[in-house]
């Protein structure tokens, strides 16, 4: 499951890029909790890691799969890690125009992580909220 073609894809993103939501499903469901934690977080040639692409593009049960398996005191590890242009997850789930993702997520964190993930600014200088307004 770490092996990745010419776009740093694996077999896991390959399917969510297509659409083959059942093949992911059946995919995460094979893979031990540790195992799926560590695909999940395997980044693509542009830095983007299967969490960022479910909170962009969804669907919504498999976002949420993939943060039930994360330990709730490492969803912020995850929620950081930023792509090639310096997008977190929020940011990726605002881009995206997916307010259900961004909800899901940030109810996940503690109060003073809410704070700080709005405040992070990508290469562009935006930050999640900026997103999320320019998408209405």
């Amino acid at each position: 499951m770490k092996i990745q073609n010419k776009n740093g894809n694996t077999p896991l993103r390959c399917a969510l890029v297509k659409r083959k939501i059942e093949t992911v499903k059946f995919i995460l469901n094979c893979l031990p909790a540790a195992d799926m934690r560590k695909v999940i977080s395997i980044p693509d040639n542009h830095g983007t890691t299967v969490l960022s692409h479910v909170a962009e593009c969804g669907p919504m049960d498999v976002l949420k799969l993939c943060v039930d398996i994360i330990p709730p005191e490492e969803l912020y590890s995850h929620v950081l890690v930023t792509d090639n242009d310096g997008d977190t997850v929020i940011h990726c789930a605002a881009c995206g125009n997916q307010s259900e993702a961004a909800v899901y997520l940030i109810d996940k964190l503690t109060e003073n992580q809410i704070g700080e993930i709005f405040e992070i600014q990508n290469n562009k200088g935006y930050t999640p909220f900026e997103y999320a307004k320019r998408r209405r």
